[in-house]
């Protein structure tokens, strides 16, 4: 099974919703697209990018000239390139790199974690804040 629809399916496929599914699958996807608006065009661009490790700061970088840190962690030193537009983890020594692969955060309130090695990237305006009204742990 290859998980493909033969081509007279999605046609019986069709048939078989009723209007409550069509009206369903139309507020869902407006659901998506305004919360993929709300946060790219709703959420300001960051000032700073905080690094934390286990719930402490361990530092403060602009969003400016571009620059390579290197952060020890629980397992070893990531690196991370701040820039203009924002900051990322550009190598760390965690087993699956997903960090290194989540790319560049811009936005206040946006983060990237590299749990392994215990460290986040978290993006505030020039006070500090994010914007949000409450954090949960």
């Amino acid at each position: 099974m290859t998980g493909r629809l033969a081509p007279g399916e999605m046609a019986r496929l069709w048939q078989v919703l009723t209007r409550a599914d069509l009206v369903l699958i139309c507020l869902l996807g407006l659901g998506t697209a305004g919360s993929f608006l709300h946060q790219q065009l709703g959420s300001q661009v960051g000032a700073e990018v905080v690094v934390e490790m286990d719930g402490e700061e361990k530092g403060r970088f602009p969003l400016g000239p571009p620059l390579k840190v290197s952060i020890e962690g629980g397992l070893g030193i990531s690196e991370v390139e701040i820039g203009p537009g924002g900051a990322r983890f550009f190598s760390a020594p965690c087993p699956h790199g997903i960090c290194v692969r989540q790319g560049w955060v811009r936005r206040q309130g946006e983060t990237v974690a590299c749990v392994p090695n215990r460290l986040i990237l978290r993006i505030v305006g020039s006070t500090g804040e994010t914007g949000m009204d409450a954090i949960s742990r």
